[in-house]
C-alpha cells in the first residue's frame, strides 16, 4: 500500500531533473551564443578588410600552392621601372563609403619588393610627394600616394548605389580626422597592396608608412594600430603588423589630445619600432623631443633602429623632399633599405 502510494515521487523527481537540466543547457548555450558573437563583433571592429576564416586561408594556400617563396628566387635588378596607374572609385573604397583616389608606382622586384604608403600634409595633395615616390620606386619599392580624404580627387563618397556626394576636408586637422583616415582610408589603402602581394608583385610582409607634417603623424598612428593585439592575425605570425618601418617629414609639434609618444601602446611594437624623422631647422626641438620621448618609453637600444635627422636648412615640409638630391631624401632612401629591403622575410600569399 505504502509503496504504490509513493511509487510516482522517484520518476517525478528525475523528470524535474532532466527538464531542469535541459532549460539550464539551453540557457548556458544561449549564453555561449551570445558571448561568442559580442566577441566577434568587438574582433570585427579591429579587424582588417582583407581576413579570412581558416577554411578561406587554408584554401587559398592550396589554391596557391606556392603560400611561401623561395627566399632566393631570381629577379631582374634591370628590369624596366613600369609606368605609374591611377586607382580610384570601386578600387579605393573604404568601408564607410568613401571614394579615395591615389597613384600607384609598381616596383619591379616580383616578391622582394618592399610596399610604401606616403601621405601627403592637411591641406595639400599627392602631388607634394611625387619626388619621393619616384625616388622610392627607382631602388625597387612599389609606392602608392592617395589624396587623403576631402582632399585633391579623394572628395567623393556614395550616397547609395548610383549617386555621390562631394565634400571637403576642414581647414583644421582634428581627431576626428585621424580616426578616419587610420580607421577607413589606410585599411583600404592596404587592401589595395594586399592584392598585389597575392598576385606576387610584392611582399606585404615589409610595408613602410610615411607621410609629411600630419600625414607623418597619421603614419606612425597607423603603424601602431597594425600592431594592435586585438587584430585578428594569421596563424604564421600571430602577434606582428606588416609595417615594419615608418618615416616622419617635419612632424607637427602636439595638438589637442593627440602627441606621436600615445601612438607607442603595444609591448610588441614598442620593442620593434622602427622608423626616421627629418626635419629643417625650425624642426630641431620637435625632432629633439621626440627622440628623447622614445629613449624613454622604448630603451636606448631603439636608437639603434630610430634615427633623426635635422639640416642646417630653412625648407620644411614638402619643399624638404622636393629635391631627390636632399638629403633628407637620401636618409628615407637609406633607411627603408636597411629596415625594409634588406630584412629576412618570406613571401606569403595573404
Amino acid at each position: 500500500m505504502t509503496k504504490s502510494k509513493f511509487s510516482w515521487i522517484i520518476p517525478a523527481i528525475l523528470a524535474l531533473l532532466f527538464f531542469a537540466g535541459e532549460s539550464f543547457l539551453n540557457v548556458s548555450d544561449v549564453e555561449a551564443r551570445s558571448s561568442r558573437a559580442a566577441a566577434e563583433e568587438e574582433d570585427e571592429d579591429y579587424s582588417e578588410d582583407e581576413e579570412y576564416s581558416d577554411e578561406e586561408e587554408d584554401a587559398d594556400s592550396e589554391e596557391s600552392g606556392d603560400e611561401y617563396a623561395d627566399e632566393e628566387e631570381e629577379f631582374d635588378p634591370d628590369a624596366p621601372i613600369p609606368d605609374p596607374e591611377r586607382v580610384s572609385g570601386a578600387r579605393l573604397q573604404t568601408k564607410d563609403n568613401t571614394l579615395l583616389s591615389a597613384t600607384y608606382y609598381p616596383g619591379n622586384r616580383g616578391k622582394k619588393t618592399v610596399p610604401v604608403i606616403i601621405l601627403h600634409d592637411w591641406s595639400s595633395d599627392r602631388k607634394d610627394v611625387e619626388v619621393l615616390a619616384q625616388e622610392l620606386q627607382a631602388n625597387g619599392c612599389a609606392v602608392l600616394i592617395p589624396d587623403l580624404r576631402g582632399h585633391g580627387k579623394s572628395n567623393r563618397y556614395l550616397v547609395d548605389a548610383e549617386n555621390t556626394e562631394t565634400f571637403e576636408a576642414g581647414k583644421k586637422f582634428t581627431m576626428k580626422d585621424m580616426q578616419e583616415i587610420v580607421n577607413y582610408d589606410l585599411p583600404c589603402l592596404k587592401r589595395f597592396l594586399m592584392q598585389q602581394n597575392n598576385s606576387g608583385q610584392l611582399n606585404i610582409d615589409k610595408l613602410c608608412v610615411g607621410g609629411v607634417g600630419y600625414g607623418g603623424l597619421i603614419a606612425a598612428f597607423y603603424a601602431n594600430a597594425d600592431w594592435n593585439p586585438m587584430v585578428k592575425r594569421k596563424k604564421s605570425m600571430p602577434t606582428m603588423g606588416d609595417v615594419k618601418g615608418f618615416f616622419m617629414v617635419t612632424p607637427p609639434k602636439k595638438i589637442k589630445g593627440l602627441d606621436l609618444m600615445s601612438s607607442i601602446q603595444y609591448p610588441t611594437w614598442r620593442e620593434s619600432i622602427s622608423c626616421i624623422v627629418v626635419g629643417g631647422e625650425s624642426s630641431k626641438k620637435v625632432l629633439k623631443t621626440t627622440e628623447a620621448q622614445i629613449r624613454k618609453l622604448c630603451g636606448k637600444e631603439a636608437l639603434e633602429r630610430c634615427w633623426f635627422r635635422d639640416y642646417e636648412v630653412k625648407e620644411n615640409g614638402a619643399d624638404l623632399i622636393q629635391d631627390p638630391e636632399s638629403d633628407a631624401v637620401l636618409d628615407i632612401l637609406a633607411f627603408i633599405d636597411l629596415r625594409c629591403i634588406k630584412r629576412d622575410i618570406l613571401w606569403k600569399r595573404r
